[in-house]
């Protein structure tokens, strides 16, 4: 289980630092700006990434499930997934993998400026 950390691009540009993520229990800092890219980088075939909502007035919320295709690097295709606290809860969220082969993930913040 990894803690990802924010990236935040610079007006130079910013190279972002890949990771491999783990199956499940990696934790995603949330925030307005924040946003999940995961690269899938298998032949063919997509993999889902869930990311659990917190219950609202005691009610049971399901968890949201991304489906991200298949890319290269011939023809990358990073997903983006928005991570807002108002949604997934202040602090982190926890995602689940449905397969870590060829995946590498960050997180970044939106610069506004």
């Amino acid at each position: 289980m990894a803690t990802y950390t924010t990236q935040s691009p610079v007006h130079a540009g910013t190279a972002p630092t890949w990771v491999t993520p783990a199956a499940s229990g990696d934790l995603a800092p949330t925030g307005p700006a924040n946003y999940l890219v995961v690269f899938n980088g298998q032949a063919s075939g997509s993999i889902t990434v869930t990311l659990p909502v917190p219950n609202v007035d005691g009610l049971t919320v399901t968890s949201r499930v991304v489906t991200v295709t298949a890319s290269t690097l011939a023809a990358p295709a990073p997903m983006l997934i928005p991570l807002p606290s108002n949604v997934y809860g202040a602090g982190t969220v926890s995602l689940t993998f449905s397969s870590v082969t060829t995946v590498s993930v960050c997180v970044v913040a939106a610069s506004v400026s």
